[in-house]
């Protein structure tokens, strides 16, 4: 997103999934409130909370004031709401105001870094990905394995072509045989490095010379 110039930011808290997830006072980012709908959900399956009680449950958790004031003005019309329809109301009212378009737009500008595994860079899509669910940005699957590929670094999107991983059946299929292609590619790097150390140290040595009689 467009970068966060206050450092005052909320985080959660949430000492296990049998206890509500607190949000805590500070300013509210996709991520956060992301990893806050995970807690309550965890939450809600642990403690076989039903769905219209849900809402109640968590209401009183919010510790910043502006979040506190905003919930008790509409206490009554929250507590008869969905969960997932107070989540899109709670990111309406303290998401910047185009954070689902800013979001969407770095999920599409996201590659894999020169030093990064392929896991771990789709670690971070699928994350950025998650932070759009419930909207028309999020990407299914098929969508998904589209951005993982078109973002994957270039030695790699060729290798995995002349092996024909795309033709996975399904996501994690495919990023699990993409996983071992670069798993290979890394050991094979590492392989020729060790050969080329081993070359240079070679060259180094002194000639041998017959001693002297």
């Amino acid at each position: 997103m467009a970068e966060n110039r206050s450092k005052n930011l909320a985080t959660v808290e949430q000492d296990s999934t049998s206890h509500p997830p607190i949000m805590t006072a500070g300013d509210i980012t996709p991520e956060i409130v992301c990893r806050f709908e995970l807690c309550c959900t965890a939450y809600f399956e642990t403690k076989e909370i039903a769905e219209d009680k849900q809402v109640r449950k968590i209401l009183s958790y919010f510790q910043d004031m502006r979040v506190q004031d905003w919930i008790t003005v509409k206490w009554a019309r929250f507590a008869t709401l969905s969960f997932d329809a107070f989540m899109k109301e709670l990111r309406g009212a303290y998401l910047e105001e185009n954070w689902e378009d800013t979001t969407h737009r770095e999920l599409g500008a996201m590659c894999q870094a020169a030093k990064e595994s392929f896991w771990d860079f789709a670690i971070r899509i699928q994350v950025k990905n998650s932070m759009l669910v419930g909207t028309g940005s999020h990407l299914d699957e098929e969508k998904l394995c589209h951005r993982c590929e078109s973002g994957m670094e270039e030695l790699l999107a060729m290798r995995c072509a002349g092996e024909r991983a795309h033709k996975k059946a399904g996501f994690k299929p495919w990023l699990n045989e993409v996983k071992q292609i670069d798993d290979l590619m890394w050991a094979e790097r590492k392989q020729l490095k060790q050969m080329m150390k081993a070359l240079r140290e070679a060259t180094r040595r002194p000639p041998f010379s017959k001693p002297a009689r």
